[in-house]
């Protein structure tokens, strides 16, 4: 993933929100990133616009990502990072580095 032309790609589309990135997928691949029978995948916002990033870029859909299989399973975050899922919600408690999931 050390493209120039793939972080170049990055670079003049980091403006551009999630939303529209999620819609730009759906839009080139004709369905949805997420998939409502199943949960995840569990990425942070950042990852999760690296990979749509990939996916816009080499015209590859989101389970051809080389890291993928990193995100079918639920991770750990610290407070102030939040994990994107289906049906997932992610709550900082105020005890330091504690973390709620439901």
């Amino acid at each position: 993933m050390d493209d120039p032309l793939f972080q170049e790609f990055r670079a003049e589309g980091a403006d551009m929100s999630l939303g529209d990135r999620l819609t730009d997928y759906a839009n080139l691949f004709h369905g949805a990133f997420f998939h409502v029978a199943e949960q995840g995948p569990f990425a942070t916002e950042r990852e999760l616009k690296h990979w749509l990033d990939w996916c816009l870029f080499y015209g590859r859909p989101r389970d051809e990502y080389p890291l993928a299989e990193e995100f079918r399973e639920p991770q750990t975050s610290t407070c102030g990072e939040s994990l994107l899922g289906v049906v997932r919600r992610v709550s900082c408690r105020s005890v330091p580095g504690t973390l709620t999931v439901s």
